[in-house]
């Protein structure tokens, strides 16, 4: 293109009719190629800002229209669409001074009065949006969800209004009405990259980890080196099961900032669910040293210690994370969990902590209103609607490897059963269980309140805790009286602490008789062990034989949590006392170097060789993993902490002997409860000295275990413990009991 004036007219009438023909990029093209020539041109200039402000981006076309008035002030139509711009723009108090200096100038007519009357309420609606914005910055989420409310009557276009009410939900936990005005919002203003981020995070929050993934796309699509859209969309790829594209996303977050203390601690997160605990440490230890008051990398930090056996350095992590924040559940029940799982506290004491989670619960549920009676509900002959609320109804959990024969073996007649999920993770599992229930109702996305209300809605007669203070419990459900009856059975060890939760169901072995109960619950003894086992028919039967070379191998399956320093003390004096003793350890936390080591140090500081111990990590699939049983000639159950349940249940159906230790609490006792369940309340011992005794005694008996072996499978299968439909009638007969007290 040449420079002369002709070809410049002649340019600039094809470029305006590219531009009302709306072909806009060939409009830009060719507005541009003139002002290449002449920076300063007016018409171009102009043109070009217009065409901006058309194409919704009007703050990109202030300079152009800037320079265009600059270079004929006095073109009317040059100050009313700059005006139109600053509007477009929300700059509304530079608006304001150009159009007192166009005043000044001459500017007037009806075009302009409207421009002022706009610019007015404009003005207006900016200083709205500002009191709201200081009152989401001071946490005042209700009086500006208020007076969002109130604005948006006013002003139902604005996008950014929209936006901060659902901020303002979001911030008060209400994540499901959020949605709708961050929709409202983000179809309004459709280039807002924080908030396509602040949606996705909404949906995060409500278990649809697919839109949000979506959402925090669509932010990075607008700006790639997004760093709270990379670790947000991290969280989403977490939660749909693709660790590896998880970590991919943690990483570019900290490429775009490595500052970023939350990327830092979510790619801890993630590697320790591949097994890289130390490796999770150093990025939680990276995040904490970028913000010492994230709370969030505190209880992840103890997390990871927990996993790598410093249960005091863990202890005083989820302290730290307390301190810092007193009402954060999460480290409040992962320190109970912790605590449950560890001989630290007496059980006067523990209650003591699991009642500092009800205040904390109750208090919530005061906040929003406080937490109503419920009166049991007349029964008319209609059946007992119970509902089973778990976090845990998928994968390898035990819950429901339990929880699957009584839904199975529940009298239809009787009960009505609804199930509650509170994790959004399915699979084969939850597909059978499911189809198990009457009523599955999942309360992913729910707040406590909201959940609560929709227990209430269902008509519950009793509602029971499967989860206690493990991950996706629900318990500020039950702190809100849920349902008139609400009881505790399967999925935790200790007391739940609330003063909501009525009962915790057990048996009398669970429940001596003679024991003042330190727990917040009433006791609730069945007639009979508490729970059932599924034996697996598929499974071949025990194959196991002595060794030729006399040698005798003890064995526990269980978590390395639970083996703590007495259970060490106990089983290094067993091996001790018989020389020809092997100990096998098998669980999937040794397949880490750094547990293999901690575990091997244990037993040699305590004079136990290492090459007396046989370490096994995860094995391929269940089958190798219960066969791995006939490895063994004696079962060890781990004693002063936590007792083995499945482990127990598993050992026994391979027809190995398990000796056990019932201590003076309630998780201590469970592996009691199933071998008395058997007829073996000779391998319960009542001290360490008495446990050692029936280990070593057990060892020796080869003739005596040859015998037993091939016949404990179908012993079991004749006891309580298989029995599905006689626990199914205790339990429906405990519930209806309950209702009636």
């Amino acid at each position: 293109m040449g420079t002369s004036q002709l070809t410049i007219a002649e340019a600039l009438r094809l470029g305006n009719e590219f531009h009302r023909a709306r072909q806009f990029e060939d409009a830009e093209r060719v507005y541009r190629a003139i002002l290449a020539a002449q920076p300063h041109h007016p018409e171009a200039n102009h043109d070009l800002g217009v065409l901006a402000v058309q194409a919704g981006k009007a703050a990109l076309g202030l300079p152009f229209l800037k320079t265009a008035l600059e270079a004929r002030p006095g073109t009317g139509a040059y100050w009313l669409d700059f005006l139109e711009a600053l509007l477009a723009a929300g700059q509304c108090d530079a608006a304001r001074s150009v159009l007192d200096q166009g005043r000044r100038q001459g500017l007037a007519g009806p075009p302009v009065d409207d421009v002022a009357a706009r610019l007015e309420t404009a003005l207006d609606r900016q200083c709205r949006l500002r009191a709201l914005e200081d009152l989401f910055q001071a946490g005042s989420y209700a009086a500006m969800e208020d007076q969002a409310k109130r604005f948006l009557e006013r002003f139902p276009e604005s996008g950014k209004g929209w936006h901060l009410l659902g901020l303002s939900l979001v911030a008060r936990g209400d994540g499901a009405a959020a949605l709708e005005p961050l929709l409202r919002a983000v179809a309004t203003l459709p280039n807002d990259v924080d908030l396509w981020d602040h949606l996705g995070s909404a949906y995060l929050h409500q278990g649809q980890p697919e839109r949000a993934a979506h959402a925090f796309r669509r932010a990075l699509a607008l700006r790639p080196d997004y760093p709270s859209a990379h670790n947000n969309l991290g969280n989403a790829l977490r939660e749909l099961g693709q660790p590896q594209e998880a970590m991919a996303s943690y990483r570019q977050a900290l490429r775009c900032q490595p500052n970023h203390a939350m990327a830092h601690t979510n790619l801890g997160i993630m590697l320790q669910s591949q097994g890289q605990v130390q490796a999770a440490l150093e990025c939680h230890a990276r995040a904490l040293a970028l913000a010492p008051a994230n709370v969030e990398a505190h209880v992840n930090s103890a997390n990871a210690l927990k996993e790598l056996g410093r249960i005091e350095a863990a202890v005083a992590a989820y302290g730290r994370a307390l301190a810092l924040d007193p009402d954060r559940l999460e480290a409040r029940t992962n320190l109970l969990l912790l605590e449950a799982f560890s001989n630290r506290l007496t059980p006067q004491a523990f209650l003591a902590e699991a009642r500092g989670l009800d205040r904390v619960l109750t208090g919530q549920a005061n906040r929003e209103g406080g937490i109503a009676s419920l009166p049991r509900r007349a029964r008319q002959g209609r059946r007992l609607r119970v509902g089973y609320v778990s976090g845990d109804l998928c994968g390898k959990h035990p819950v429901p490897f339990f929880l699957g024969p009584l839904l199975a073996a529940h009298d239809r007649r009787r009960v009505e059963v609804f199930l509650y999920p509170t994790q959004r993770a399915r699979d084969d599992t939850t597909e059978r269980l499911q189809r198990l229930g009457d009523h599955w109702s999942p309360l992913v996305g729910l707040t406590d309140r909201q959940a609560a209300e929709r227990v209430r809605a269902d008509g519950i007669d009793v509602l029971v805790d499967l989860s206690g203070h493990t991950r996706y419990n629900r318990l500020g459900i039950f702190a809100r009286r849920a349902a008139p009856v609400q009881a505790h059975y399967l999925g935790y060890c200790a007391t739940t602490g609330l003063s909501a939760m009525d009962y915790w169901i057990g048996d009398s072995v669970l429940f001596p008789e003679e024991e003042i109960p330190p727990y917040s619950e009433a006791p609730w003894r069945l007639p009979r062990p508490y729970l059932c086992y599924d034996g697996r028919e598929d499974l071949p039967g025990p194959a196991w034989t002595p060794r030729d070379n006399g040698e005798i191998w003890f064995g526990s399956f269980n978590h390395l949590s639970k083996i703590q320093n007495a259970t060490v003390d106990l089983w290094s004096r067993i091996l001790s006392a018989l020389p020809e003793g092997k100990l096998l350890l098998k669980s999937g936390q040794l397949d880490h170097a750094a547990n293999r080591e901690r575990m091997l140090a244990a037993f040699e500081g305590r004079g136990i060789s290492r090459d007396r111990l046989v370490l096994m990590g995860q094995t391929a699939n269940w089958q190798a993993h219960m066969a791995a049983y006939d490895l063994i000639d004696v079962a060890l159950d781990p004693v002063d902490a936590v007792s083995g349940v499945t482990t127990t249940c598993d050992a026994l159906w391979m027809g190995v002997p398990v000796v056990t230790m019932a201590g003076d609490r309630l998780a201590t006792r469970m592996a009691a409860s199933l071998i008395s369940g058997l007829g073996h309340g000779d391998w319960v011992a009542a001290t360490p000295q008495a446990y050692a005794g029936l280990a070593v005694a057990l060892a020796r008996d080869v003739a005596g275990r040859t015998r037993l072996r091939p016949r404990q499978r179908e012993r079991m299968r004749a006891s309580p413990l298989t029995d599905a439909r006689d626990l199914a009638r205790s339990l429906e007969d405990a519930y209806e009991a309950m209702v009636l007290l």
